[in-house]
């Protein structure tokens, strides 16, 4: 008997069906790319990476204010100047005065947010159920933190995907290895070994060691719960610390040649041991990492604890994977708590595993109708539509002047803001509208649909309405045109740490100044360049006094949420 035809359009049909929240989300997040420049405070610092790097057409080193950049590896400095290379080749329209397209640079951050999307799909779809794989997607591209990264030109993106994705491959060949999941092919374990283990190279290769002692501690972790011993043959361990050694080992050996053990010393060491040890930036107490995941993922936030509590609690639910799962969630979590440097998107490897937690447990209480968890869930999904429906409209009775609340500042009350905020509150209104009718029909799953429907509306419109708004603030454009003319053949330094977008749009290198000798040692009539705020701070010490004397302001330009000032020696 002959099979049936296959109607016209039918298989992309069936992938559409199949794949259309990562396809959702891919159309968000490639429209939002085009819509701003390098804005402050770090994306400017990469971009100037990149433009020192085409310069001297390198690609061993990142350098920086012409320097060796020692603070990360190099892979994610690679893609950069791929991308922006294949952006000019495709039409692309690079800034004049360096050449850079920002879009291109954003693509190695947003197509591995969008590559992962489809990857999750897959993956939850092949080792866990098709519903949770659609509502695990969904959840994850509307964290707010996995948004912005992935929006963002920074390195923590990448190395989150290519993280997650090496351990999701490590279990997938782990529970086909132990006969806990069928297998499609032969030889497919191996293979999904040596998947992780490229993935674990390339985040290597991108943040550095971080990977390896993450990946370590979480594979010990689970086969500890298992009780499982391996011998090293049986784990694949030479095959795979070859295939490992093979990834990583040339590029640090090259650049470790060229530029001594010192670099190596700094790359390694300073940059991740002692960096955890006795942080120099971004220090802060043991428990900034719960404050840090209530808003980096909100509102599903509020169902994580309860999430992982299931897992553990119900027998049902201790399966290898979701225990695997969990402490990919877990083992992170502790591990970035014990440094004194935290932020919120060193954990966003962690994210993918929370989004997976959280659609299993949507699922779970679909079937258990306790009050309490059913109150819980009703309060996440109509927290944020409610929430900022409230804000939107207060803000815009605020500026009709129909309220008296506190001044808001200047940029509430022009026009193109006021058009953002209804457009906004339409949007919020419709969501809230929905979300309430799905959960009065005791339709849970639709609701956190609906809430997420919400939120990639919210972003889109926000970003389409909001980033040209935002523009002019928070890149260094009016910097650069202001002061080229005016530093032309002069000598130009930067008091304390130089920032990427003083040097992006001035083409010129800016020797750092940290003591206040050095800063009056600078000739007349060169320039001396500082944020407002360290400007500030050092002239209100009596060691400092002597600077205001010392040095005349030229211009002051306003930068993301401090000002950039050209001061010149009298």
């Amino acid at each position: 008997m002959n099979d049936p035809k296959t109607i016209p359009g039918e298989k992309f049909g069936h992938w559409l069906r199949t794949y259309r929240w990562p396809i959702f989300l891919s159309l968000l997040y490639l429209s939002l790319i085009p819509l701003r420049g390098f804005w402050s405070p770090d994306e400017p610092d990469f971009a100037q990476a990149v433009r020192e790097m085409i310069d001297r057409n390198e690609w061993v080193f990142p350098y920086f204010n012409g320097l060796i950049y020692t603070e990360k590896p190099i892979l994610f400095y690679w893609l950069m100047k791929i991308s922006n290379g294949l952006g000019i080749a495709l039409g692309g329209t690079p800034e004049s005065i360096n050449n850079l397209i920002p879009w291109a640079l954003r693509l190695p951050s947003v197509l591995s947010s969008i590559f992962f999307f489809f990857f999750l799909k897959s993956w939850a779809q092949r080792f866990l159920s098709e519903s949770l794989s659609h509502h695990s997607v969904m959840i994850l591209g509307v964290f707010p933190l996995w948004f912005w990264q992935g929006q963002f030109i920074q390195i923590d993106m990448l190395f989150a995907v290519l993280l997650a994705s090496c351990w999701m491959y490590w279990i997938g060949g782990y529970l086909l290895e132990n006969g806990l999941a069928p297998y499609r092919e032969d030889n497919e374990a191996p293979r999904l070994y040596r998947r992780a283990t490229v993935c674990l190279g390339l985040a290597t290769l991108t943040k550095g060691p971080l990977a390896l002692v993450l990946t370590i501690a979480i594979l010990l972790a689970f086969l500890w719960t298992q009780r499982k011993r391996y011998q090293l043959k049986e784990f694949h361990f030479f095959s795979l610390l070859a295939l490992f050694v093979l990834i990583v080992l040339p590029w640090y050996a090259i650049a470790i040649y060229r530029a001594g053990w010192s670099y190596g010393y700094y790359l390694i060491i300073y940059q991740n041991i002692e960096r955890a040890l006795r942080a120099w930036d971004h220090i802060q107490p043991w428990w900034k990492y719960f404050e840090y995941a209530l808003g980096d993922i909100f509102p599903w936030s509020l169902l994580l604890v309860p999430s992982l509590m299931s897992i553990y609690k119900n027998r049902e639910n201790r399966s290898p994977l979701m225990i695997f799962i969990s402490l990919c969630i877990i083992i992170p979590f502790v591990l970035l708590s014990f440094s004194e440097s935290k932020q919120g998107k060193y954990l966003l490897m962690s994210f993918p595993f929370a989004s997976l937690v959280i659609a299993g447990f949507l699922n779970e209480i679909l079937i258990q109708r306790s009050r309490l968890i059913a109150g819980l869930t009703h309060l996440t999904l109509l927290i944020v539509p409610l929430a900022l429906w409230a804000v939107f409209l207060i803000l815009l009775l605020r500026i009709e002047q129909l309220i008296s609340i506190p001044d808001l500042p200047p940029i509430f009350f022009e026009p193109a803001v006021q058009s953002c905020l209804r457009v906004l509150l339409c949007i919020t209104s419709l969501g809230l509208i929905a979300v309430i009718y799905r959960i009065f029909s005791r339709d849970l799953m639709a609701a956190s649909k609906e809430l997420c429907v919400t939120l990639v509306l919210l972003f889109t419109s926000a970003g389409h309405l909001g980033f040209p708004i935002l523009e002019p603030m928070k890149n260094f454009k009016d910097w650069g045109s202001e002061t080229r003319p005016i530093t032309k053949d002069r000598a130009v330094f930067f008091w304390r740490t130089v920032r990427g977008g003083a040097l992006l749009y001035t083409q010129q290198s800016m020797p750092e100044i940290h003591e206040t000798d050095r800063a009056l040692q600078i000739s007349s009539g060169n320039f001396l360049v500082a944020m407002a705020s360290d400007w500030a701070s050092v002239t209100s010490q009596p060691s400092g006094s002597g600077l205001l004397s010392a040095f005349t302001a030229v211009t002051e330009v306003p930068s993301g949420s401090d000002r950039i000032l050209l001061l010149q020696r009298k």
